[in-house]
């Protein structure tokens, strides 16, 4: 139970859960703590407080509290677009240039291959599509680890769980719904990392933000992928910026 809180302790969803845990927990202490002093009820403490009844100094004392518990969880709330000590950088959009990609035109079970173009500028990646079928593979192959740019992403088998990547982006659509999945592709071989992807469904013509975990066993080497397929129409584009992954040291 221990390591699990470890782990998600800097989850995204995990650590709201968590903060609110923790003020909920304080707050239930203060009260019992106040009732055992006055001799009242945590029920009569709180139909005193609602009824303005309370001294000021305790109600001091409960905005200390608080104030403390938000501060202690408060790197857990920080904003998402800084980058914490304990998180990695393993792939910034804005850092990719269509150099350090490989395009693949795939189709999709029966259907016919992929058509379309594609850009990488200013850290914004557009997908023009000219049919709906197939999917277009997008696999990168420059990465950021100990400051210095390697072509995959090396397995790390000291970690005691699996590797924990976060996903997060804008992107918005033109024309109809896209289907963008990011997914982790074993470095040796065109296969995918067993159930390490996440997929995104696109259909704002405004940017919205979008994020997700991956989970990556420690022994596989890997590399990053995006695809896009179940293209709602021909001619039909896609957006994508502050594309960016993370790891969760």
């Amino acid at each position: 139970m221990i390591k699990w809180i470890k782990d998600n302790w800097t989850d995204p969803v995990w650590s709201k859960v968590f903060a609110a845990i923790i003020c909920s927990v304080g707050g239930f202490i203060l009260l019992v703590i106040y009732s055992l002093i006055t001799t009242r009820t945590p029920f009569e403490f709180v139909t005193e407080f609602l009824s303005f009844k309370i001294a000021l100094w305790v109600v001091l004392i409960i905005g200390a509290i608080v104030w403390l518990l938000y501060f202690i969880s408060g790197p857990l709330k920080r904003n998402t677009t800084s980058i914490p000590s304990d998180l990695k950088v393993l792939l910034d959009l804005s850092n990719i240039g269509e150099h350090d990609v490989v395009l693949e035109r795939l189709p999709v079970d029966n259907s016919k291959d992929a058509e379309g173009t594609y850009s990488i500028e200013n850290g914004v990646l557009n997908l023009l599509r000219m049919n709906n079928e197939g999917r277009f593979l997008i696999r990168f192959t420059r990465y950021e680890t100990d400051n210095q740019s390697v072509h995959f992403i090396r397995k790390n088998i000291l970690l005691e769980s699996n590797r924990r990547l976060h996903v997060s982006f804008k992107a918005k659509v033109t024309g109809g719904a896209h289907t963008f999945r990011v997914i982790c592709r074993k470095n040796d071989i065109p296969q995918w990392v067993h159930n390490a992807f996440v997929s995104f469904k696109i259909q704002s013509n405004a940017y919205q933000p979008y994020k997700s975990i991956i989970y990556v066993p420690t022994d596989q080497d890997f590399q990053l992928q995006v695809d896009d397929l179940y293209v709602e129409n021909a001619g039909s584009s896609i957006q994508v910026k502050e594309f960016k992954v993370v790891e969760f040291i």
